[in-house]
């Protein structure tokens, strides 16, 4: 192995303005205005004659429905900045949501230069407002003014852009609230199961917007109290409530007889809603959802091994909390080197120690990585706090977030706890792992990741997400014997063929999405050794790819997720018998897999118990692996020159830089996924949906080696600042076809809107320096690495360059806000750059960077 060197760091960097760029946003050719006058005159006359059922409903209904209803207006292009206009006439904003991919029309095209109608996709947007008789009726007087063509008053000119583009102007109604989340799904799976029990559900309550507090939270509480009484109304029980104003989430759980819910399915029939339940058509409630239990499922049985002694971990305080289920604490490997901390008392939850199953396997990989590999342990205790507890009427008794509880009130609670109050809990943490999901993420971020997205930015914290799996069965339309006949290129394009058509069962579990957080897929990869494979298939017979139950990507907005991929088992499949050509996901306790502590199932005090285990759970434990001991690396560096931008602020999003820093796309994938994902300008968003930025190897970035160099810079920007660093090249490269590597990874993390369709308000970048080096993009789509909170550019090139000693390669991190948002804080970033050429060139990257580096700190003293 090359001799390993320390990362350098940046002594110092120049302060800036960022280049201000622009972009015209297309709109779409949009119908006559009589045409137009024409399509929404209805929707205007419904929007009244449904504001009139409302009140008569008021005068009548014992259960008093919200005096109000959500205004939905869909447009075909963007209107920006509109909620300005929509707040001046009295409408409670409540946010946008965009839409993409959508089908043109003889009305809504995109014109070719020559006028004429194209099928290009178009993109809309869906407003959403909180709607009184006042801001209706004004509402109305301008749509008057719009048809006589009268000037609309000071304030109001989008209204008139917003009427030439809208398609649709109606009521958020029964349908919005039922159908697109899946609940109606889960009620007919559940009566079928079951036609006599209760149904359960989730019910997202509006969050609009309100001059001052106590508006506000007078608001909120009528809200809660209409829907309170409508669902004990309906025979129905609550089984849990929360708000937590920061993320603007406010929700219930419960329970409704099934005569109830039956009502529910009508509005699949039929667009009058009379017939239905008043809870249905409640206009407190955004929508009904499944209650998701965030299930952590493990085998119950596992093995005796024999461990070897490894050094206890030292008394520093502890870096990483683990949240996950209770950890079986005396086993060999984890004994003295865990905190638990229950203030929910989480344990007497569990019966038995068996029940012990998912924290224990958590808590073994972060402390030890897969014990199969023997790596050194932690050098600090790691910090749990439990928060899923067994599922005791279930078969498995697996553990999980009961119905009783929102998993955002327990995780909300833990970090709040670790660093607030008199007695913090543990307040020295950075990273936090949640190797845990929920239901599948669908357009809009969930509530759950909304409020990772604030704690991380809020405590400074990285948080590690598992993407989530996907055990359902693989139908692959080939026989076990046909599919063994197959070479192994042609197995792994059969597979993925498969995903990429079903991609869309194939989405991100909640709270993955969470854009401050890294989010973790699984590669196909382990270091067990198989001694019996039994009639279990390997569908994939590569480690260049995520096992075939990782989900995948995107995330919110087209941002890359999983961002990496680490690994996370080989996962067999069976071949299912009377099925025509379906593989169902092999759970066995053996190998393949990784080797985990596992707790006592015998009740009779074994301590030495270990399971094979596979999945995205395990791929982020070993990431919170990873950022530990690369946080100690961040420690070491402190005291360098430059060494102080390494602090509080700024520790998290070096080290998702530094993770994220270290992967890539493999070769072998990539030759195999441009075969599957269609071929066109978004082939690489394509290909990212099942890399992300790659297979990462986080052992790479804790040094440098003579061929290669990796310096890291970190900072506070404030809007439309910018801050510069220079690295220097090693003349060396000069006028030579030596095959050379710039990896830049910037990282930071963001104050979130929950009512701004874009939701990140804060956004940094920079352009990567190609000339000087002669260098080209590779992997990640150049657009799509700056829709998160972490760019990642790989560039690549043999070409001869030509340039001085002394020169250097310029990097310019810029902040702005995120699509006209502006923004007061100041943004902590993470900056990581490597240079490197092969081994066998002997060019001293190294060397020469630290020199140079080396002189710049004297000159600056």
């Amino acid at each position: 192995m090359a001799s390993e060197q320390p990362l350098l760091v940046f002594p110092s960097f120049q302060r800036a303005k960022r280049d201000k760029g622009f972009s015209i946003g297309k709109l779409p050719h949009t119908p006559s205005k009589s045409e137009q006058i024409k399509r929404l005159g209805p929707q205007f006359k419904r929007l009244q004659q449904a504001f009139k059922a409302e009140r008569l409903a008021l005068q009548t209904d014992s259960q008093g429905l919200f005096p109000e209803f959500v205004l939905v207006i869909e447009t075909r292009g963007r209107i920006e900045d509109f909620y300005r206009a929509a707040q001046a006439i009295g409408i409670g904003w409540l946010g946008e949501i965009d839409l993409d991919g959508l089908e043109p029309d003889d009305d809504f095209y995109i014109p070719d230069k020559n006028g004429q109608r194209t099928e290009k996709h178009l993109d809309g947007r869906l407003y959403l407002g909180m709607t009184d008789q006042r801001a209706l009726e004004e509402l109305l007087r301008l749509w008057g003014r719009f048809k006589e063509e009268q000037p609309l008053g000071q304030g109001n000119a989008k209204w008139r852009e917003l009427f030439s583009h809208a398609k649709e102007i109606r009521r958020w109604g029964v349908k919005d609230r039922l159908i697109d989340y899946g609940i109606l799904d889960d009620w007919a799976q559940s009566i079928e199961d079951d036609p006599s029990a209760p149904v359960t559900f989730r019910v997202e309550l509006w969050y609009p917007e309100k001059p001052d507090n106590s508006s506000r939270q007078a608001h909120q509480q009528a809200e809660e109290d209409t829907v309170r009484q409508a669902i004990i109304a309906g025979g129905g029980e609550i089984l849990a409530n929360i708000r937590i104003d920061e993320i603007h989430f406010h929700a219930f759980k419960g329970q409704i007889p099934v005569s109830v819910a039956r009502s529910a399915f009508r509005v699949l029939e039929s667009e009058d809603e009379t017939g239905l339940a008043t809870l249905f058509r409640n206009n407190a409630i955004r929508t009904f959802l499944p209650i998701a239990q965030g299930i952590a499922s493990l085998p119950s049985e596992g093995e005796p091994s024999i461990f070897f002694s490894k050094p206890l971990p030292n008394d520093k305080p502890p870096v990483v909390a683990l949240l996950d289920g209770y950890p079986f604490s005396q086993h060999d490997v984890l004994n003295n080197r865990i905190d638990i901390y229950d203030p929910d008392i989480l344990l007497s939850k569990y019966p038995h120690p068996k029940n012990m199953r998912h924290g224990t396997a958590m808590a073994s990989l972060i402390v030890h990585g897969e014990l199969d590999a023997n790596e050194p342990p932690l050098s600090r205790r790691i910090f749990c706090q439990p928060i899923l507890e067994p599922d005791l009427m279930s078969r498995n008794e697996d553990e999980h977030i009961p119905e009783t509880v929102f998993a955002e009130d327990r995780v909300h609670k833990a970090i709040v706890e670790m660093f607030e109050g008199d007695k913090p809990t543990a307040p020295t943490i950075y990273i936090v792992n949640l190797s845990i999901g929920e239901q599948p993420f669908f357009r809009e971020i969930s509530p759950w990741a909304r409020l990772i997205d604030w704690l991380a930015w809020k405590y400074k914290l990285l948080f590690l997400i598992s993407s989530g799996n996907q055990g359902i069965n693989i139908n692959l339309g080939l026989d076990e014997s046909t599919f063994l006949a197959n070479t192994d290129k042609k197995k792994i394009q059969t597979l993925l063929h498969h995903h990429q058509k079903n991609l869309f069962d194939r989405r991100l579990l909640s709270p993955s999405e969470a854009i401050n957080a890294l989010t973790i897929g699984a590669q196909h990869k382990d270091y067990s050794t198989i001694s019996y494979l039994a009639n279990r298939v390997d569908l994939l017979p590569s480690n260049n790819f995520p096992n075939p139950a990782s989900r995948l990507g995107p995330g919110f907005r087209q941002a890359i997720k999983p961002e990496i991929l680490l690994p996370g088992g080989r996962q067999l499949y069976r071949y299912c018998l009377t099925s025509n050509g379906a593989y169902s996901i092999d759970k066995n306790k053996i190998a393949p897999g990784q080797k985990t502590a596992a707790p006592d199932h015998t009740g009779t005090g074994l301590t030495n118990d270990c399971i094979y285990t596979r999945g995205t759970s395990n791929a982020t434990a070993l990431a919170t692996r990873a950022a530990a001991k690369l946080y100690e690396v961040l420690e070491g560096m402190k005291n360098l020159p430059g060494g102080d931008c390494i602090n509080r602020d700024t520790t998290a999003p070096l080290l998702k830089a530094l993770i994220v820093h270290s992967a890539t796309w493999p070769d072998e994938a990539i030759d195999v996924l441009k075969t599957v994902v269609p071929k066109g300008n978004k082939q690489k968003r394509g290909i990212t949906r099942f890399l992300g930025y790659g297979v990462a190897d986080p052992a790479r970035v804790e040094a440098c080696v003579a061929q290669r160099a990796t310096v890291l810079g970190a900072g506070l920007l404030q809007q439309d600042e910018a801050h510069e660093y220079e690295l220097p090249i090693p003349v060396e490269l000069s006028n030579t076809t030596e095959w050379r590597r710039l990896i830049i990874t910037l990282a930071w993390l963001t104050p979130v809107n929950p009512t701004h369709r874009v939701y990140r308000k804060a956004k940094l970048s920079f352009q990567p320096p190609k000339d000087l080096l002669a260098v080209d993009r590779q992997h990640a789509d150049w657009q799509q690495v700056q829709k998160g909170t972490v760019q990642h550019e790989v560039l690549e090139g043999k070409k001869a360059c030509v340039f001085q000693d002394g020169d250097s390669l310029r990097i310019k991190i810029a902040a702005q806000g995120d699509t006209s948002q502006n923004f007061d804080e100041a943004i902590p970033y993470g900056l990581a750059i490597t240079l490197e050429v092969e081994d066998q060139s002997g060019i001293p990257i190294y060397e020469r960077v630290r020199e140079k580096l080396t002189v710049r700190i004297v000159a600056s003293v």
